[in-house]
């Protein structure tokens, strides 16, 4: 989300970047909060060059 770009995630404090963000800074592993746009996400990431894992946070949390 464009938006939310250059902002934190709250209570973490995480940065809200871009793919071209995370892939210049060398990202490995990318958060995506909304399932629906792991795979949208992954995608970008690959055509960007990026080696990046990313996961579904919400998954995680369900899956302990």
């Amino acid at each position: 989300n464009l938006a939310k770009q250059g902002r934190f995630i709250p209570g973490t404090g995480h940065p809200i970047l871009s793919p071209e963000d995370a892939v210049a800074r060398g990202i490995m592993t990318a958060v995506v909060l909304n399932p629906n746009y792991v795979s949208e996400v992954a995608a970008l990431l690959r055509r960007l060059g990026s080696g990046a894992s990313v996961r579904d946070l919400t998954r995680e949390l369900r899956c302990g």
